[in-house]
């Protein structure tokens, strides 16, 4: 019916944060609170009902972080290990009316590239996961149904660091597929 954003609810929000900084001295690889460090950014996110039967959720941050004092100088101006710029999503569920009870969505989620240690001699590349969603509602079942739900995260099967820190490097999961089932007493 040419409705297109029925209600939608935007957030915005700016932050400052300053907080100790930690990391592991390379000097006697030791793990330690030795300074401040500062977390500047802005966050937005968008979820709405485009039309009755489509929902999005998208949101996004920038993230302006830096070391501001410590005992190690090398580290000063530098930003914390395991810290993206940006961080992205969006995803989307679709419930056509035409099949009540059944849904599908799918969503995009964005990381960028992280330092790998406080000095910032290394960085991860960023990266890019998917996942998709079906689910159906069987409502005769039982007073409040039985739904089956099907998930597939990181859909294209990405290779990727989860976390980058401490001179340490966290694999990112592989492809998951799960199957649920909630029923309803």
């Amino acid at each position: 019916r040419g409705e297109i954003l029925r209600a939608a609810v935007f957030q915005l929000a700016a932050f400052q944060i300053e907080r100790p900084f930690a990391f592991t001295d390379p000097a006697d690889n030791v793990f330690k609170l030795a300074g401040r460090s500062r977390y500047r950014g802005i966050e937005a996110s968008l979820t709405g009902e485009v039309t009755r039967d489509l929902s999005l959720y998208a949101s996004a941050q920038y993230l302006d972080a830096e070391v501001r004092r410590s005992k190690n100088a090398a580290v000063i101006g530098k930003t914390p290990e395991n810290t993206p710029e940006w961080t992205a999503s969006l995803y989307a569920e679709y419930r056509p009316r035409a099949l009540p009870g059944f849904a599908v969505g799918g969503g995009a989620f964005y990381v960028a590239s992280r330092a790998v240690n406080a000095v910032n001699s290394a960085f991860v590349d960023g990266y890019t996961t998917f996942s998709a969603m079906a689910r159906y509602t069987f409502e005769d079942i039982t007073p409040q149904g039985l739904t089956l739900q099907l998930n597939v995260d990181n859909l294209a099967n990405e290779r990727y660091w989860s976390t980058a820190g401490n001179n340490l490097l966290g694999v990112g999961l592989p492809r998951q597929v799960r199957l649920t089932a909630r029923i309803g007493f």
